[in-house]
């Protein structure tokens, strides 16, 4: 079970001493500087909501056998999907608060300090963004992060939930971007089988990567010609394959990741939210002097049930 960790990196009180030693109030003017927060994980997570802390969710199937050969006058064959993986998700609970003093209104940078306090939002959305991303940036090594097969995000072992049938694939071989890395990748998504070992192709729909390598991959699919060859050879990835907006929160700097065309209620990258963001004021009554206080709070997890529209490359 994961633990409740309340996080406090300074008094939360700002006092107009306090708001000296940020401000210099000699300036004509001042700006407050907004915290820019892009949004870039969140769209690959299946958002669930749950009111218990724990949260457990399984997988079913319809995959079966295949018909056999079967006369009218013989017993039907009757079969059953096999079972799937299950996994607990613990949500967890984040909060965080500011705080201003009586004596704040009486200074020229009332307004300013009023908006310095909208950066709790941004902020509780700056946390977001790292959960999001987490599982993928462990999606090789799956030290924190390992799905419901018991296996990291990207894995040349994956379990079948049909042991009979051995394990998949979506570990790429480490390679820089290029050419014939995209198509190893397609390839790969179009090679992968379902639970009872019969072709189950995911068609490769878009590339996500860091800023790093962004450029390159731009370059790699938008030509019309193939980048790397003299030959004037067409692109047949141009058009065909989408390149995401460069990641920000990815820890490596040459990981690569190809996101397939399954539907999204599919994906494997889970969000569980128990308590919604929200926010109330927060009242010292034996504190005359503390006249505004907000707190933020909201209880979620983002966890790893499986990575089967996901291809994962190293990098070089």
């Amino acid at each position: 079970m994961a633990a409740v960790t309340n996080f406090n990196p300074g008094a939360g009180v700002m006092s107009d001493v306090d708001f000296a030693t940020l401000v210099d109030k000699t300036l004509d003017e001042v700006r407050v500087q907004p915290n820019m927060v892009t949004t870039e994980g969140e769209k690959y997570l299946v958002k669930q909501t749950s009111m218990l802390k724990e949260y457990k969710i399984g997988e079913v199937t319809s995959i079966l056998d295949l018909p056999p050969e079967n006369e009218d006058g013989d017993n039907i064959p009757l079969m059953v999907p096999p079972k799937g993986f299950s996994k607990t998700i613990t949500t967890v609970n984040y909060r965080a608060g500011i705080m201003i003093t009586d004596d704040m209104k009486s200074t020229d940078y009332h307004r300013k300090v009023g908006a310095m306090i909208v950066g709790l939002p941004m902020s509780v959305k700056q946390r977001r963004e790292y959960l999001y991303v987490a599982p993928f940036n462990d999606g090789i090594t799956g030290s924190t992060f390992t799905g419901a097969d018991g296996v990291a995000m990207f894995s040349d072992s994956h379990p079948h939930r049909d042991p009979e049938f051995g394990t998949w694939d979506n570990l790429l071989t480490a390679a820089a971007p290029s050419q014939a890395a995209i198509t190893l990748a397609w390839r790969s998504m179009q090679n992968l089988t379902n639970d009872k070992g019969h072709p189950c192709p995911v068609n490769l729909k878009r590339i996500v990567t860091g800023v790093t390598q962004w450029t390159e991959f731009k370059r790699l699919l938008s030509s019309a010609k193939e980048a790397e060859n003299s030959l004037n050879t067409e692109n047949i990835w141009n058009g065909v394959i989408e390149l995401d907006a460069p990641w920000h929160y990815l820890t490596s700097t040459t990981l690569w990741m190809g996101y397939g065309d399954m539907p999204k209620q599919f994906d494997g990258v889970i969000r569980v939210v128990r308590v919604p963001e929200n926010y109330k004021r927060i009242n010292v009554s034996s504190n005359p002097d503390l006249i505004y206080g907000r707190r933020v709070k909201f209880s979620e997890a983002v966890d790893l049930l499986h990575g089967r529209n996901w291809v994962g490359n190293a990098g070089a």
